[in-house]
């Protein structure tokens, strides 16, 4: 059970309610002791916020009807309905709830005393992953654990006997481990609450296309700059555009870079041509021959997908690329099949996943 600190930042950072907005409660039945169980009051309390609300837990509630914790001030006497399953196998299609909520729950996922017949201490990376798809695009996930300063399972009560509430204490290293690394494609922030808890807001890019952008962020940088020094290049911006912006690609489509150069290679954007028309760009011939030398030092391919659409013609995964183009134009210029629309980013706003505050 998360303590009044946990709910009520939760309850502060959902997006304003609609019934149109699906919440998923995680861990909706709260116990005391190994033999009684009631529905939690937190699910009923957003669903009474105006929320369409459904809850999933590994155990069942004894109880339909929860009685009203005054300590958590939620009084609400609605009947939160519920699906018994297992986070870790979610019994729901992907992307199709709107904002998932877990307060004070992944950290007792697999762990004996909830309905787990023997222990699984990787099931909170997994219940998280399961999260992940349960997301619709530019969804968002709220997740409060407790933290410790250093990682520990609580096994044991203070008579030294087997807890009936076995949970996780996370450090920063596996705060990182468990929930950061797998969101690295969400917008990502963390605050404490006390005493000794930390919230997870995360949020998922509503361009599922930008998402691998996102995640890889930091190495797209790297890439085009050391290519770029390599080549005594100065740059102005850099621009992700065309399809991966616009929502139309696929999830395996290559990474389209727009970089405007410096006004000092006018004469060098001059003297190759122009890339598209009316427009001031680099001779495509030229940018072909540039890319060679990128892929020959190891700075196109980005990531690798794998998927049995894939595993003929690429047993060692589908090859995620850097396709960019160069030029002198403020920004990407437009192509007639996008309504005349530019639909670019600049790659410094693609926002990655924040790190955890400093202790």
């Amino acid at each position: 059970m998360g303590s009044k600190a946990e709910t009520d930042w939760v309850l502060s950072s959902l997006r304003l309610p609609s019934e149109a907005l699906k919440v998923l409660v995680v861990g909706c039945v709260w116990s005391s002791g190994r033999t009684y169980a009631y529905l939690s009051p937190f699910g009923n309390e957003v669903a009474r916020k105006g929320y369409t609300v459904l809850g999933v837990d590994i155990r069942h509630s004894e109880k339909r009807t929860p009685e009203i914790i005054e300590t958590q001030n939620l009084t609400s006497t609605l009947i939160l309905p519920y699906v018994l399953g297992d986070i870790t196998k979610a019994p729901f299609k992907d992307g199709v709830f709107d904002q998932v909520v877990a307060i004070s729950t992944i950290e007792h996922i697999g762990l004996l005393g909830y309905g787990n017949p023997v222990e699984d201490l990787d099931a909170d990376g997994r219940a998280v992953d399961e999260m992940v798809k349960l997301l619709k695009a530019g969804g968002l996930m709220l997740i409060t654990v407790p933290t410790a300063n250093q990682f520990i399972i609580h096994r044991l009560n203070h008579y030294g006997k087997p807890s009936t509430n076995p949970g996780r204490g996370y450090d920063t290293e596996m705060l990182e481990q468990v929930f950061l690394s797998r969101l690295r494609s969400f917008e990502v922030s963390t605050v404490k609450i006390p005493p000794r808890a930390v919230g997870i807001k995360a949020e998922k890019h509503s361009n599922p296309c930008l998402e691998i952008v996102a995640r890889n962020k930091d190495k797209i940088m790297r890439n085009i700059l050391d290519f770029l020094k390599f080549k005594g290049l100065a740059y102005k911006e850099i621009f992700v555009y065309k399809s991966r912006v616009a929502g139309t690609c696929r999830d395996d489509s290559d990474i389209d870079i727009y970089i405007q150069l410096d006004e000092k290679h006018k004469d060098l954007v001059e003297r190759e041509g122009n890339i598209w028309s009316g427009s001031k760009g680099l001779d495509p011939r030229l940018i072909l021959n540039w890319r060679k030398e990128m892929k020959d030092m190891g700075f196109v391919v980005i990531e690798k997908v794998y998927g049995e659409q894939y595993r003929e013609k690429y047993p060692d995964g589908k090859p995620i690329e850097l396709d960019m183009r160069m030029g002198l134009d403020p920004e990407p210029p437009y192509n007639p099949k996008y309504d005349g629309k530019r639909y670019s980013i600049r790659l410094s706003e693609v926002k990655p996943c924040l790190r955890l505050p400093d202790n």
